[in-house]
Order: C-alpha cells, then sequence, then structure tokens
C-alpha cells in the first residue's frame, strides 16, 4: 500500500493507493463533505454550528468505478433531525455498501446543527411576565 499527499483546492488530502480488483469487494475509506451550508435556513438566519461526528466512513464497492468523495447537503439538517449512518446508506450509489462495522451504529449521527440561544428565543412564544 502506497501513501501520497495531495494538495487539494480546498484543503490537504492524504491518499492511500491499494490494489483494485473490478467485480469484486474493494474496502474504500471515502472522506465525507458537507455541500450547501450557506443554503440552510437554520445555519444562515440563527448561526448555528454544524457538527460533523464522523470523517470519514468505510464502504464496500463493487464497481469498476467510484465516488472519491461521499457528500452529504446540509439543507436537509434542522436541529430536531440529524443525518444518520442508516440515512447514508440510501446517499451512497448503487454498488456500494457500508462496512458491517457500522451494523450496530446505525442510529449514531453523523451531521447535527447545534441549537443557539437565537433558535431558542425565536420558538419560544412570546410572553410577558408581570
Amino acid at each position: 500500500m502506497y501513501q501520497i499527499l495531495i494538495l487539494d483546492h480546498k484543503f490537504l488530502r492524504k491518499v492511500h493507493f491499494q490494489r483494485y480488483i473490478p467485480g469484486r469487494p474493494n474496502l474504500l475509506t471515502l472522506p465525507i463533505e458537507i455541500i450547501a451550508e450557506d443554503k440552510n435556513h437554520y445555519i444562515r438566519e440563527f448561526d448555528s454550528d454544524v457538527v460533523q461526528n464522523l470523517e470519514t466512513i468505510d464502504v464496500w464497492c463493487f464497481n469498476e468505478t467510484f465516488v472519491p468523495v461521499i457528500e452529504i447537503d446540509a439543507r436537509l439538517v434542522t436541529p430536531k433531525k440529524c443525518i444518520k449512518i442508516a440515512d447514508l446508506e440510501d446517499l451512497l450509489p448503487e454498488g456500494m455498501y457500508l462496512h458491517r462495522k457500522y451494523d450496530s451504529m446505525r442510529h449514531h449521527s453523523i451531521l447535527t446543527i447545534n441549537e443557539t440561544w437565537n433558535q431558542v428565543l425565536a420558538s419560544t412564544k412570546s410572553t410577558t411576565v408581570y
């Protein structure tokens, strides 16, 4: 297995080269990237923090071609609904499956939005206390 560092336009990535056999199960470690953060209402209006709990994910790939990065759309996340590992399985292309080690962690969150004080104030009804 060879290792090489590639300077991407966003950040430095470490790439592992391994033997890839098309048609057989190949274990890949893919980075998870968050897209469209500026289009999420909660992040934009309330200055919420996005918490990414998992940076990479291991998948089995049976295809000749595969995606180099798993992209998660931040517009799908609200303070009450997070993206879980089970949801990520639906985002994978055909021929790619989650590694077996994630079977017991299907309900762990990958991406959440922290609720800020502005959201708490906006969600409560305006009541006057005398």
